[in-house]
């Protein structure tokens, strides 16, 4: 079986909702007069990025829209899936990686960039006889993706007028008022308004 990158790199900001984080290709290339169907059986995976698997949630790899990993485990950088997905003879699989990210860390986003570091790293037999595969990386590392912090729309209220005249020493005058909406919860640190002195 053949293992290489595949899609394009991508740029998200956080949510609510599951996203790609990489995409590869296993390619089974018997072809041979039998029919040698593979069985995918697991792969591990660093993280090469500045993002912390430790801020995704529900990390699982995905092909044509089914989820196909059994289970995942996390140590450090490394990311293991368990899977059971047969690859048929002479054809090829494009599998996702996808998660919910809970958090960014990082002020510029936080980058995920998957590699396959060994050949050993992938698990695959032959259904028949349960042969391991030879495995050959056409390419280790997966397209780099990128997820900044979430979207922080300011509504403002309409009812407060945008221009109104005060007496001197008046308490209490509304220069402002909206609403801050995000998708996920945030924490407001600094707050710069500029205004005309005027």
């Amino acid at each position: 079986v053949d293992f290489e990158s595949h899609g394009a790199s991508s740029i998200y900001n956080q949510s609510e909702d599951y996203v790609e984080l990489g995409r590869f290709r296993v390619q089974n290339n018997d072809t041979s007069s039998e029919t040698r169907d593979v069985n995918f059986q697991s792969i591990t995976l660093r993280q090469n990025g500045n993002g912390d698997l430790s801020d995704l949630s529900e990390l699982y790899i995905e092909r044509n829209g089914v989820k196909v990993s059994k289970e995942v485990t996390t140590s450090g950088k490394d990311a293991t899936f368990v899977l059971n997905d047969t690859v048929k003879d002479g054809a090829s699989g494009i599998y996702y990686i996808k998660a919910k990210v809970l958090n960014v860390q990082n002020n510029n986003g936080d980058s995920y960039q998957f590699s396959l570091r060994n050949d050993q790293d992938l698990s695959a037999v032959e259904v028949l006889n349960g042969y391991r595969s030879t495995v050959t990386r056409i390419s280790s590392d997966l397209n780099e993706y990128k997820v900044n912090g979430s979207d922080v729309t300011f509504t403002r209220d309409t009812s407060v007028e945008l221009s109104r005249n005060y007496a001197k020493g008046t308490n209490d005058v509304v220069l402002l008022q909206g609403t801050v909406a995000t998708k996920t919860p945030i924490t407001l640190e600094d707050l710069t308004l500029p205004f005309n002195s005027n």
